[in-house]
């Protein structure tokens, strides 16, 4: 038969995200497809990232709306998985 471990939901693999990946920001961008940025972030981590907004993406030279929405998206999804409280004054 079928028989999936319990937490084993089909999942969006976008959705998720695998911490070893992110101290990798090349091969995290990468999976992004969001890896022509991957000079914008040299010299940062990942945790420093995940902490940006959209006017910070955008003075590091992510001018692409959909780039930055798609960062956007997934800095909230490793904040939530990482249990990092996101930038002050975000909202939810």
């Amino acid at each position: 038969g079928n028989t999936k471990s319990p937490g084993q939901r089909e999942k969006k693999v976008d959705e998720d995200v695998d911490p070893k990946l992110l101290e990798d920001i090349p091969g995290w961008l990468r999976s992004l497809r969001l890896h022509k940025y991957t000079p914008n972030f040299e010299g940062m981590n990942w945790r420093d990232m995940v902490l940006m907004d959209e006017a910070q993406l955008e003075a590091k030279g992510v001018a692409a709306l959909g780039a930055r929405r798609k960062m956007l998206k997934t800095f909230e999804v490793v904040r939530k998985k990482m249990g990092i409280e996101g930038p002050a004054g975000a909202s939810p």
